[in-house]
C-alpha cells in the first residue's frame, strides 16, 4: 500500500534553538515515497515463497509480484514490483495422522534478505531524466518510476510462513 503521509515531497518542519533569542525558523525537509507493507502484502508474499520452498528444508531464489498501489497524475493506476531475495533454513516438525505424516514449517531463519519494491508505472517522464531534470516535473506525493523505500521486515513475514496447526 502507498503511504501518502510519507509521500510529500517537501515538508515544512518548526524547528526551535535552546537559544530564547533565536525565534523559531522554518526549514524544508525532503521526503522520498515509502511503500507500507501491509498484513494483505505479507500473506501474498508468504502465499508465494511456500508455493517456492515446497517440501524443502532451506530456500535459496527469489520470489516476486505486482501490486496495485495507487493512480498516477492521469488517474491510471500505478504498479509496484515487489521482489523478495532469500537464503534461508527450513525448520520442520513431523506430524503424524493415520492419513499419512506431514511436515510443517515449524520456523525459517533467514541468512540473507532483500526485498526491493519498484515503480513501474510512475509520473516521471523519462525523456526528461535524460535531459538531467531527475523528474523535476512530477506532482508532489506521486511515486517515481524506480526502487522505493518500503517498511518490509522478515519479521513480520515469518508468521505467515510458520504453521502453528
Amino acid at each position: 500500500m502507498y503511504n501518502a503521509a510519507a509521500a510529500a515531497d517537501n515538508y515544512i518542519c518548526n524547528t526551535y534553538d535552546d537559544n530564547p533569542g533565536n525565534p523559531k525558523r522554518n526549514e524544508t525537509k525532503t521526503l522520498s515515497a515509502m511503500i507500507e507493507i501491509t498484513a494483505d502484502i505479507y500473506r501474498l508474499v508468504a502465499a508465494h515463497l511456500r508455493d517456492r520452498i515446497a517440501a524443502s528444508d532451506w530456500f535459496n531464489g527469489t520470489v516476486s509480484g505486482i501490486l496495485p498501489v495507487g493512480e498516477n497524475m492521469a488517474g491510471a493506476g500505478i504498479s509496484v514490483e515487489w521482489r523478495l531475495t532469500l537464503t534461508a533454513i527450513v525448520y520442520r516438525r513431523t506430524e503424524i495422522f493415520p492419513e499419512g505424516a506431514r511436515r510443517p514449517i515449524s520456523d525459517i531463519v533467514p541468512v540473507w534478505w532483500e526485498f526491493s519494491t519498484t515503480d513501474l508505472d510512475g509520473d516521471r517522464d523519462d525523456s526528461a531524466d535524460a535531459a538531467g531534470s531527475a523528474g523535476a516535473d512530477r506532482a508532489p506525493g506521486r511515486l517515481q518510476k524506480g526502487q522505493h523505500l518500503n517498511d518490509f521486515s522478515f519479521t513480520e513475514l515469518k508468521p505467515f510462513l510458520i504453521d502453528y496447526d
